[in-house]
């Protein structure tokens, strides 16, 4: 068995962890998945309650979801590629920067993505 994970390909965060699987050295394998879907399958729910992407099934069993622990899990997989802090004092300082983007510039920066691309409108009042 491989490191599965479950996302698509406009997903972001499944990006993200590709792009650290990437950097990190490890292999990763996302098989075909089709949303609203395959994350209703029981096989999937058992292994994922909230039947939410992005999900992570690591080589022995061991399963995640949510992204950014899932970025952590994969790059701890290879402590020597540096992407995880060589202390604990380092880690909190990685751990710092990346809420801080998901918090302060991910979400801003989906909302106008969204209103750029016709996801979401504005309210017009008529």
């Amino acid at each position: 068995m491989s490191n599965t994970l479950w996302t698509v390909p406009q997903q972001n965060s499944g990006k993200i962890i590709r792009a650290v699987a990437a950097f990190a050295g490890v292999q990763i394998e996302i098989p075909v998945y089709e949303h609203f879907v395959d994350n209703k399958k029981p096989e999937f729910l058992a292994k994922f309650p909230h039947g939410k992407i992005p999900a992570f099934e690591a080589a022995d069993g061991f399963t995640l979801s949510e992204s950014t622990p899932i970025a952590r899990y994969v790059a701890g997989l290879a402590p020597n590629a540096g992407l995880v802090g060589a202390d604990t004092k380092t880690a909190a300082i990685i751990d710092q920067w990346v809420h801080l983007a998901e918090s302060e510039i991910d979400t801003y920066t989906a909302f106008s993505n969204a209103l750029v691309s016709g996801y979401i409108t504005p309210y017009n009042k008529p």
